[in-house]
């Protein structure tokens, strides 16, 4: 009993589709191509305004504002007295990359009408061969 639960048991224990692609891929290696995806990535714009008091600065009554404009990022610094101010602003980008991707080729064969035709008659072959075997072997009582 216990070799027949180990027989069943080996039967139900299969290979993955990851061995067997890689198993095919040793014998057949033009299955494979690389191909090249174009890939896009949308960053959406960003701004941000801050402002910081340094009260250590003597107050002035100058105005001094500078202008930001760097890598598309632009933006000016506010500096009234003691306190400076700043307004960013990040404009939206449209990335494009290409990815390399390996990708299987599948290819199917046209089987020949008489490999159909072939496995029809083993299999009429296989029903008669067991049904003549029911036939003739001797009732058990």
């Amino acid at each position: 009993m216990i070799r027949l639960i180990t027989i069943f048991a080996l039967f139900l224990c299969s290979c993955s589709a990851e061995w067997h692609l890689t198993r095919a891929i040793l014998k057949d290696p033009t299955i494979i191509e690389t191909d090249t995806i174009r890939d896009t990535i949308i960053t959406e714009g960003r701004s941000a305004t801050d402002s910081v008091r340094l009260p250590k600065l003597k107050p002035c009554s100058l105005n001094v504002t500078i202008p930001i404009d760097t890598n598309g990022v632009r933006g000016q610094i506010y500096v009234q007295g003691e306190w400076i101010r700043y307004e960013v602003e990040c404009p939206g980008d449209t990335l494009y990359r290409t990815v390399p991707v390996k990708k299987v080729i599948y290819r199917t064969k046209e089987e020949p009408f008489w490999a159909n035709l072939e496995r029809i008659i083993y299999a009429l072959a296989v029903l008669v061969g067991l049904l003549l075997l029911a036939r003739y072997l001797p009732e058990q009582k």
